[in-house]
């Protein structure tokens, strides 16, 4: 398959102004692969002085976003006002949010053709 340059650049483009709009240090976009089990960082926006973490974010168990994988279900974003207060039930993605220095986020679900594909 053929890469497509312009698309890609289109994505970067609109992490950022995602982010810039938003006044946040990053915005990701995360996909599905092997039939939903995994999660890939495919794009990710760094303000100025924020490190990267794409390289950090492959491979992730779709399960530890269960609870955010039942909200886009019911056709919800999730908001977190404090990642530090995510309950036990969903530690592994707190520990990963934390481990990339995230005190809040906002989720939303990424669809093709009525299929959730990402978030």
């Amino acid at each position: 398959m053929g890469r497509h340059p312009g698309r890609l650049d289109a994505a970067a483009d609109a992490l950022e102004q995602v982010g810039r709009f938003c006044s946040v240090d990053r915005a990701y976009v995360f996909r599905f692969r092997d039939e939903g089990r995994l999660l890939d960082n495919t794009h990710e926006w760094c303000d100025d002085g924020i490190s990267a973490e794409i390289d950090n974010l492959q491979g992730v168990p779709s399960d530890v976003a269960q609870s955010w994988l039942d909200a886009f279900a019911r056709d919800e974003y999730v908001f977190v006002a404090r990642v530090a207060e995510i309950d036990d039930a969903d530690a592994a993605m707190r520990a990963i949010l934390e481990a990339q220095g995230i005190e809040s986020l906002l989720v939303n679900p990424l669809r093709s053709g009525g299929e959730l594909i990402g978030f």
